[in-house]
């Protein structure tokens, strides 16, 4: 009796077996791959052994953003059009076709018609600045006023070209 290796022999392979044979190419990770974009992307990086910081580095986006893109939190994410920019090179930093990538995003988050969102760690409203200084020109001009001097006038011109 032959010693059961867990091996097939040949008198045991059909031409059935031999179309299940899978080469590296099947195996490789595409933007089809995953339920959406950002798994694709993340199955790509994995796949190439990168991690994010590699990408974030030579993509120059935030490492954060990249990874609110693998994990599809639109909310952590600035504009769309930032955010398709950031696409854009994500998918060119790993070798993939950049529109597809962007037209399986605008596929998967259909969303044109909603308002800019700012940038993150801009605040909305006015300066600051813009106020102080409006306060110490109120301040001059009323200290002129209580001390009955005239109002904060330009001074005017002098010319000082030779006649």
């Amino acid at each position: 009796m032959p010693l059961d290796t867990g091996r097939l022999t040949e008198t045991e392979h059909s031409v059935e077996t031999a179309e299940l044979v899978t080469t590296p190419e099947d195996l490789t990770p595409t933007l089809a791959s995953g339920a959406n974009l950002g798994q694709a992307l993340r199955a790509v990086r994995e796949f190439k052994g990168l991690t994010l910081e590699d990408v974030a580095e030579a993509t120059r986006v935030r490492r954060a953003y990249l990874d609110a893109i693998e994990t599809t939190r639109l909310e952590a994410l600035p504009s769309r059009p930032f955010t398709i920019g950031y696409i854009r090179a994500y998918a060119n930093e790993l070798g993939l076709d950049a529109e597809a990538a962007v037209a399986r995003f605008r596929a998967e988050q259909p969303d044109p018609d909603s308002a800019l969102r700012e940038p993150v760690g801009v605040q909305s409203g006015r300066d600051p600045r813009l106020a102080l200084q409006a306060g110490r020109a109120q301040r001059r001009a009323g200290f002129a006023a209580r001390d009955g001097a005239p109002a904060l006038r330009p001074k005017p011109a002098v010319d000082k070209r030779p006649q």
